[in-house]
């Protein structure tokens, strides 16, 4: 322990401590920080002896023409206490600890079986701690009130599994609000302080702004509760939003039919593509098209969602908060030439894509001399390798091929300029998508479910057609000849349209039939109203 004497202002310690690291030949970390405002005097711990040796030679360096002197001197040697005290400390705990309330009451508790408590020491916070692991761990309220505590840097050593919420610490000699930076790591929701020297010797509002500024997750203080300095005007629901109070899923949604139709023809090939032949995405992409990943990497809860590791996407994410290094963060977005965008899709995990659970928005927007088609899907894959089902939104920003291109040549609705996928945990309410079943199913279940409702009746679209889009809607397969009529061979158009979207063989049936036999509009008509589609519309 480093003791500097010579300070005049006490109210300055940052800015000193800031010139002594400055003057230092080697840095120091202050692990404990102690001010004696009476003798004004600042006492730092720095456990790395070379350091505090380092230190110790600026002594006689002025700082603001005041001479600093620095002396080494004793540390209070860690509070070991003997099997005596720690079983009466227990007893003690035991007694003084509500269950019911996750209280903890050691108000005025300074000496336990003869042995003083020095709660300005480590050590007894590290003694301490054991015995609340042992006999309280689920203690969520202490009360520390009336117990001569002057600094903090002792809850440094209150252990991990200590979760406390509320803590008291009425009528100590708290006098330095620094000391509140020892507890900082806590995320106290309550604290108590009344009975300090720093309640007593400045104006409410800067002892209220120095607290929260120290303790930002703070909700009361000396029971007051603490309000944000700007308030908005926000509905009840708002204010405090849950999961429950979310409106419904509004399923896909569409401007008009041409966006629908797009969307359907481009989701069929590409997610095809994605699964069965990756190199012929070569096709759909402009010459200096970006694509990006990113992975969730949150905090979830496991029993809502599945806790598979995403490690064989963590080596593309493009999350700026888990990629540093800028180098390698723009390393991560693929923008050189279409080979190199499409070899990272082909380093991605093979997978099976369904679109019985996809969900489709779409929207248009213009820049100079281009009409930009931003599509969002949002739907869920299994690993062909690990059998592990995965949650994923992919953003397409698309334009119209231009004529000759490679991707007109290749039959693609549109261009992609721009792809984010972001890949999540998957969630088990849903069904498992690698689950598969022969085209046909029960007639009587398919009866039950169409019995009474026309399930491809689509919701109004928000606008009309507009006419000369800019879109020209190229379908891949020979089924749009057969508008209006029943075609020759029925039976591969609803196959196909099965294993696409995973519905039984007669429902695939009753919605080529509706779509007078239009496999693209079907298709389409499917993407839009698969929401509201009963569980017995398909094959699992």
């Amino acid at each position: 322990r480093v003791m500097i004497s010579g300070v005049r202002n006490t109210d300055d310690m940052d800015g000193l401590e800031q010139f002594l690291l400055d003057k230092s030949a080697l840095p120091f970390e202050v692990v404990d920080r102690f001010l004696d405002t009476g003798k004004k005097k600042l006492f730092l711990t720095i456990t790395d002896r070379s350091q505090a040796l380092s230190l110790l030679k600026l002594s006689g360096t002025s700082y603001k023409n005041n001479k600093l002197e620095l002396k080494s001197v004793k540390q209070h040697a860690s509070q070991a206490f003997t099997a005596e005290v720690m079983e009466a400390l227990r007893m003690r705990l035991v007694q003084k600890y509500n269950a019911e309330s996750k209280f903890l009451d050691l108000s005025r508790t300074s000496e336990v079986a003869g042995q003083r408590l020095n709660y300005n020491s480590s050590g007894t916070f590290a003694e301490l701690s054991k015995v609340i692991v042992s006999e309280c761990p689920d203690v969520e309220t202490l009360n520390l009130s009336g117990n001569y505590i002057k600094g903090l840097g002792g809850f440094r050593a209150l252990a991990s599994e200590v979760q406390l919420r509320n803590l008291s610490l009425e009528d100590n000699l708290i006098s330095d609000f620094r000391e509140l930076e020892c507890l900082s790591h806590m995320n106290l929701r309550e604290i108590v302080l009344v009975g300090n020297p720093i309640v007593q010797n400045v104006e409410d509002s800067t002892y209220r702004k120095e607290v929260t500024r120290r303790l930002v997750f703070l909700k009361y203080l000396d029971g007051v509760e603490m309000k944000p300095a700007i308030q908005f005007s926000l509905p009840e629901h708002l204010q405090r939003p849950t999961f429950q109070s979310l409106p419904p899923s509004q399923g896909s949604f569409f401007e008009n039919t041409t966006q629908r139709s797009l969307a359907a023809s481009f989701c069929e090939k590409y997610f095809h593509c994605v699964d069965n032949d990756r190199e012929a995405l070569l096709a759909a992409y402009h010459d200096r098209a970006t694509f990006s990943v990113c992975v969730s990497v949150g905090n979830l809860d496991s029993d809502s969602v599945q806790s598979d590791p995403l490690d064989d996407y963590a080596a593309h994410n493009h999350n700026l908060l888990k990629c540093l290094d800028s180098t390698i963060r723009s390393k991560r977005i693929v923008s050189s030439d279409r080979v190199t965008l499409v070899k990272r899709i082909m380093d991605l995990p093979a997978s099976r894509h369904s679109l019985r659970n996809l969900l489709v928005d779409t929207s248009t927007f213009h820049l100079p001399g281009a009409e930009i088609f931003k599509l969002t899907v949002h739907g869920d894959f299994w690993e062909v390798k690990t059998s592990v089902n995965r949650s994923f939104t992919r953003t397409f920003l698309l334009v119209t091929c231009p004529a000759g291109s490679l991707a007109a040549q290749h039959n693609w609705p549109a261009i992609i300029i721009n792809e984010q996928l972001f890949v999540r945990p998957y969630h088990p309410s849903r069904r498992s998508l690698k689950q598969e079943e022969a085209p046909g199913g029960s007639a009587s279940n398919v009866a039950a479910v169409s019995a009474g409702r026309d399930y491809w009746q689509s919701p109004a679209l928000s606008t009309s057609e507009p006419t000369g889009s800019s879109f020209a809607i190229t379908h891949t397969t020979n089924s749009d000849s057969s508008v209006g009529q029943t075609p020759g061979n029925p039976d591969s158009l609803i196959v196909n349209l099965s294993a696409v979207t995973d519905l039984r063989y007669d429902m695939a049936k009753d919605c080529l039939e509706r779509n007078n036999w239009n496999y693209s509009q079907a298709l389409a008509n499917f993407m839009q109203v698969s929401h509201t589609l009963p569980p017995m519309a398909f094959k699992n």
